[in-house]
């Protein structure tokens, strides 16, 4: 099929109720090149930028997945493009906290879910870190304390020993 044939077979598609994924299937085109096809037909002359039309999807609830096939875009350039839209939209913090956390997000979700569920305090967090810190060289130190005491069992043993054999030998 040329061109002008697979441009024809598209309008026809179109105007039967057609979606532009189903015509893309159908048609073997991307969804863009079948978009400006539509556009071109419906008298919409005003090319928008491929950001400008993301940006326009996700403002309409579409989610990613949703935009990247839409716009026949690579994950990459879609999550560029999704972080782009959040920043506008006034979620620079919560953009910037994701990159920043990037691979422990699980881990970040559980220290806040226990956060949540233990009812703990935004003043209190710092003083739970600090006792952890605590924590961990009390713990060494009771390590270090019952083996002293492991020693000073064994020495106490011995004493015994030595004074029952002292004992023994005065009645022989």
């Amino acid at each position: 099929m040329n061109l002008e044939e697979k441009k024809n077979l598209v309008i026809q598609l179109h105007e039967e109720g057609k979606t532009q994924r189903e015509i893309a299937q159908v048609a073997h085109m991307s969804v863009r090149d079948i978009s400006k096809i539509i556009r071109k037909l419906e008298g919409i002359t005003e090319e928008k930028s491929l950001e400008t039309q993301a940006l326009d999807l996700f403002q309409q609830g579409k989610k990613p997945i949703e935009v990247a096939v839409a716009l026949d875009l690579n994950a990459l350039k879609t999550s560029k493009l999704y972080k782009d839209y959040l920043k506008l939209e006034g979620f620079h913090k919560l953009v910037s906290l994701y990159e920043e956390i990037n691979d422990n997000l699980s881990l970040f979700l559980k220290l806040y879910y226990a956060i949540i569920q233990n009812n703990i305090k935004p003043s209190e967090i710092v003083n739970l870190v600090k006792n952890s810190n605590e924590l961990a060289s009390l713990k060494t130190e009771i390590q270090m304390k019952r083996k002293e005491l492991y020693f000073i069992e064994e020495k106490i043993k011995h004493y015994r020993a030595q004074i029952m054999v002292n004992n023994y030998s005065g009645y022989l």
